[in-house]
């Protein structure tokens, strides 16, 4: 039968919805064999927490008649042995004999994202669209199901399960406000990205069948609404049925670059994820979005029982992002998305890319990728081993990641500078904000700055242990090493260590606030020094380390302020270290390390000899706000490295203070 645009038979949504069902079926059975445990919890247990409300099960609501079920959900005998597994001490039988769901409060319970795809791993999230009628609920019902939802949330947690909720009005999602319905994106500012993503990648885990998915792919509005009709007066399938969330039109040119924009905030924590939908992005605004969106695409292919890769959410958009790339000539983009998307789906090593028929669909999928892209024997083994990579190797790739994001930065510039419809969108306040952030992570003009680590996802963080070691050689300034591990025993057995180090510096205080700022070193790590003829000691180590760790917080560039980053850059914390690399008898201060921290999340350790050191301190302290306060221990410190002359250095140090930042603080600065 065809699928045309005007749907006359009326067979065709009830065809249409037995091909949804059974490719709902098949997504939930390709869940299952990713993770069965979180897939009994998805797919079973939390609908069952959500239709029901009883005192011994988590989310119960006392005024009963603020929360009802779920539409359409029947307690399958099945069930049973799951829920006594979660809840042994629940009588199963006597809460079913005894339920009473005067009215159902959810009309549908759909699962978004990664679940059920290629791209689902056993860390992935479980975010939930929990449809409901606001107007119908009223404010005290709206309450009563966020509290509900949020019990079952923490209850998950418990479960090592990341749960989110996200309670969508279906009039409101019928025109594209979502609020808060997206942990990852401006809500209604993309309102049309989030919507398509929605429909492409929805399980339905009970309730009613998305009317979306019932109707023929790439309709307009209009058409929407006659076939909505059409299926009203057939009469073959009831309102009780179906939910109708409204369709998803073309995606204007300016939510793509905002929303493309919106990416690089994650891409600087975690840009192995982020430079994939990056790159559809760019291929949406390359190509337009036009009236072919990925999830009409999707339906097409679902609609007319083809059997393909392209049949996986996922991986329709990754083949989509790629075939532009290659298509634009940009193989070594097309190569690094191919990488990217490796981590990100494969959980365990690939042996091989023969074609198993009896493999689960994951591991055949994936491996028709690998066959595709005609990846080598090396490569793929090489890939295989990443997460035991050294640190020059895996720091080479994130370089490639990060240079994609800045080249994706500089080619938006240019398009917002030559669109105007996109300006109303993205404002210069906006490229600012985030050239701004880019020139935080990036920039290392001054060389005093400390530089930021670039990462492929968390390696290299909060290490277990950290050894420096100093490489002295006669004539020569030493040179300090920083190695993961401690790497004293293989120093002894005379093993290789250089596969271990992770930076090189002459001077150790840049590398402990290195370490600081990019979370090498964390609460649970241990500092270790190999013996060497240098006067800093282990102890001074540790306790400059506490000093910059206390004083110096982790800051996640996607939070600055928005205000400081479009400002000049204030000086917010300081620590002074007198004498770090001096003998410890010593009496005279003979270098400073100026350590401080700016509004815009940048550090600096800045050395200076002698008396020049004073004058680079007042240089630092004038470029703090008026509020700041040198007696504010939470703000500014001076440390001196244990010895018999620390307390005089220190008092040194505050003396001249008293009297030349105070006469400083009287003009004004």
């Amino acid at each position: 039968m065809s699928l045309d645009r005007t749907g006359n038979s009326g067979s065709l949504y009830v065809r249409n919805r037995k091909i949804w069902k059974n490719f709902n079926a098949k997504r939930i059975r390709r869940a299952f064999d990713t993770d069965p445990l979180k897939s009994e919890l998805a797919f079973s247990v939390i609908p069952y927490l959500l239709h029901t409300n009883h005192p011994d099960l988590p989310g119960f609501v006392e005024n009963e008649e603020l929360v009802g079920g779920i539409y359409l959900f029947e307690t399958d005998p099945e069930l049973e042995p799951t829920i006594r597994k979660y809840f042994p001490r629940l009588d199963f039988r006597r809460v079913e004999a005894s339920r009473r769901v005067s009215w159902p409060s959810i009309h549908s319970l759909l699962l978004m994202g990664s679940i059920g795809t290629v791209a689902q791993t056993k860390n992935s999230d479980y975010d939930y669209w929990v449809v409901i009628d606001e107007k119908k609920l009223g404010e005290m019902g709206v309450k009563a199901h966020k509290y509900k939802l949020n019990e079952i949330e923490k209850w998950a947690d418990e479960k090592n399960m990341e749960v989110h909720f996200f309670p969508s009005d279906i009039e409101k999602t019928k025109k594209d406000d979502f609020g808060e319905t997206d942990k990852e994106s401006a809500g209604s500012s993309h309102s049309r990205i989030l919507k398509e993503e929605f429909y492409r990648t929805a399980i339905l885990t009970a309730g009613k069948d998305p009317l979306w998915w019932i109707l023929p792919p790439g309709l307009t509005d209009e058409e929407y609404e006659e076939h909505k009709n059409n299926i009203k007066n057939e009469g073959e399938l009831g309102g009780s049925e179906l939910v109708d969330l409204g369709n998803v039109g073309a995606i204007p040119l300016g939510e793509l670059f905002g929303a493309l924009l919106w990416q690089f905030n994650k891409a600087m924590s975690n840009p192995y994820k982020s430079v994939l939908k990056m790159a559809l992005l760019q291929s949406l605004i390359t190509k337009g979005s036009g009236p072919n969106l990925l999830c009409d695409w999707l339906k097409t292919l679902v609609q007319e029982d083809k059997e393909t890769s392209g049949e996986d959410p996922y991986m329709l958009m990754f083949e989509y992002a790629r075939d532009t790339f290659l298509t634009e000539g940009r193989k070594a983009d097309a190569k690094l998305l191919e990488k990217c998307f490796f981590i990100k789906t494969f959980d365990e090593p690939v042996t091989d890319t023969l074609d198993h028929s009896n493999l689960p669909y994951k591991e055949r999928a994936t491996r028709e990728c690998l066959r595709q892209w005609k990846w080598s024997t090396g490569e793929l083994y090489d890939m295989n081993k990443i997460d035991s990579w050294d640190f020059q190797k895996i720091n080479a790739l994130a370089t490639s990641l990060h240079q994609f994001m800045i080249e994706t930065y500089k080619n938006l510039s240019d398009r917002v500078s030559q669109e105007p419809n996109v300006k109303s969108v993205i404002s210069a306040g906006d490229l600012n904000i985030m050239g701004r952030k880019l020139y935080t992570l990036y920039s290392m003009k001054d060389k005093n700055k400390v530089e930021h680590l670039k990462r492929v996802k968390s390696e290299i963080k909060e290490l277990d242990s950290i050894s420096f070691a100093v490489t002295e050689k006669r004539g020569m300034k030493p040179v300090w090493n920083l190695y993961k591990g401690n790497i004293s025993s293989a120093l002894k057995r005379r093993l290789a260590v250089d596969h271990m180090l992770l930076k090189k510096s002459m001077d150790p205080v840049s590398l402990l606030m290195w370490l600081s700022q990019n979370q090498v070193f964390g609460k649970g790590s241990f500092l270790n020094l190999v013996p060497s003829s240098s006067p800093v000691s282990l102890v001074d180590l540790q306790k400059l380390m506490d000093r910059i760790y206390v004083l110096f917080p982790p800051v996640e560039l996607s939070s600055l302020s928005h205000e400081d980053l479009l400002s000049t850059p204030y000086v917010e914390r300081i620590v002074v270290c007198v004498n770090f690399l001096s003998h410890r008898w010593i009496k005279n201060i003979e270098k400073l390390h100026i350590l401080y921290s700016n509004t815009w999340g940048e550090r600096f350790c800045i050395p200076v000899e002698g008396k020049a050191g004073f004058k680079q301190l007042i240089k630092t302290l004038s470029g703090t706000r008026n509020s700041f306060l040198i007696s504010d221990p939470a703000r500014f410190d001076i440390y001196a490295p244990q010895g018999e002359y620390a307390t005089a250095l220190k008092k040194e140090m505050k003396v001249f203070l008293a009297k030349h930042y105070v006469a400083l603080k009287h003009k004004g600065k």
